[in-house]
């Protein structure tokens, strides 16, 4: 049972990392190919939306959990997670598909936004389920799943999928 828990919980958490990363990684190289942006500036322009995105949501997301939980919801934390990822992947979609600018930099920041529950509501959920002689492993593993697998597997995968299935920059 604990390992059925565990296994879905690396598991999903690699996917997520995986596209996280290769948004980061190809999101400025799209704005440079496929919006004629020069370099800086799609640093500058990605860069301030992650940056203050990201700061948000990290701050954001304990607090709808906590707000959740003093109302009763026993879920709260699975189910703002799950809210979370879901909106993140539909918002990095619509990253990779829109042809203006101003788009793709809004729903990359919302993306990152939503997307910042990752690096917040999985470690505490860890800390919720896991003893606590286990928890020091668990958490090796669950920043090997995310960091390690996510960084190594999703932008060369990114590529693949850019050079192989689909069409443009």
């Amino acid at each position: 049972k604990e390992r059925m828990l565990y296994g879905c919980l690396l598991l999903g958490n690699a996917m997520v990392g995986m596209i996280n990363f290769a948004m980061a990684t190809w999101t400025p190289t799209l704005l440079i190919r496929g919006h004629g942006m020069s370099a800086a500036q799609s640093g500058y322009a990605f860069g301030t939306v992650g940056l203050v995105c990201s700061l948000l949501g990290v701050a954001t997301w304990p607090a709808i959990v906590k707000f959740w939980s003093r109302r009763g919801r026993k879920d709260a934390l699975v189910t703002v997670f799950a809210i979370a990822v879901t909106a993140s992947w539909i918002c990095f979609t619509i990253v990779g598909l829109t042809r203006t600018t101003n788009t793709l930099l809004v729903f990359a920041g919302m993306g990152i936004f939503f997307s910042a529950a990752l690096g917040v509501l999985v470690p505490l959920l860890i800390q919720l389920i896991t003893p606590g002689r286990m928890r020091a492993r668990v958490m090796a593993l669950y920043l090997t799943s995310s960091s390690l697998v996510g960084l190594a597997i999703g932008p060369p995968l990114a590529a693949l999928f850019g050079e192989r299935i689909f069409d443009g920059p």
